[in-house]
């Protein structure tokens, strides 16, 4: 056997491996970002008008009714795919973070954070889903019920699509913890206002619609969060 034609790759193994752990030098987070890619890129190629039609109808304030021509069964297949990918990508700033704490040393570590992040985000949003139903469909008409969760549903594919490349930034350039907190703060900021502003437009358009709206988002924010929380801390030991 020659080895002076192994020697090398022996050597670059040794090297790579006495190199500290990063984010973008592992194969399974740029596989996780090129999967984010592939997923996006599809749904534009594929439904561009979809989306299209999905943002315009948000600057333009449509109503579920006004949009339904652009609700197929097609549709719903590219928005499971697309929720999955906003799970995803809120797992990569997740892990991203830890990373920048030190709590991530190496690949297998990245693997459980990224899957234990995906389930976290995809339990979050199905809870909160879960509430909106029933409370809406409790207090509101079917009508506002539907509108409200579409309006949810779109913003968290939209959301997906900005934090996929905000993860992607964080990991390319290895940003600052404080960037990253003052970035993802920066974010869920303006959802949370999106998220009040259409509710309130959909929900709460008489005298104390304010005082309404104010009980109704603490209520069914922090009821997902408490349960989510719950979630995490028995699912901590395992990883």
């Amino acid at each position: 056997m020659d080895t002076t034609a192994v020697s090398p790759l022996v050597t670059a193994w040794e090297t790579r491996s006495s190199q500290p752990f990063t984010l973008i030098g592992d194969d399974i987070v740029i596989g996780v970002l090129l999967l984010c890619f592939l997923i996006i890129a599809v749904a534009l190629a594929d439904r561009s008008h979809y989306l299209h039609q999905m943002i315009y109808g948000y600057s333009m304030g449509h109503t579920r009714a006004q949009s339904d021509n652009i609700r197929t069964s097609r549709s719903f297949y590219l928005r499971t795919t697309l929720l999955l990918q906003t799970c995803i990508s809120a797992a990569l700033v997740l892990t991203y973070y830890l990373w920048t704490k030190g709590h991530v040393a190496d690949s297998s570590q990245c693997w459980k954070y990224l899957v234990a992040g995906t389930i976290a985000a995809a339990a979050y949003i199905l809870i909160k889903v879960v509430f909106f139903i029933i409370v809406n469909n409790t207090l509101y008409s079917k009508q506002q019920a539907a509108a409200w969760t579409q309006v949810f549903g779109d913003t968290c594919i939209l959301s997906g699509i900005v934090f996929f490349a905000f993860a992607m930034c964080c990991i390319s350039f290895e940003l600052s913890t404080s960037f990253v907190l003052i970035g993802a703060a920066i974010l869920l900021g303006i959802i949370e206002i999106w998220l009040i502003l259409r509710a309130f437009h959909i929900f709460f358009t008489k005298k104390y619609g304010l005082l309404q709206l104010f009980i109704y988002f603490c209520t069914l924010e922090l009821i997902p969060l408490l349960v989510l929380g719950k979630i995490l801390t028995n699912l901590s030991p395992i990883f």
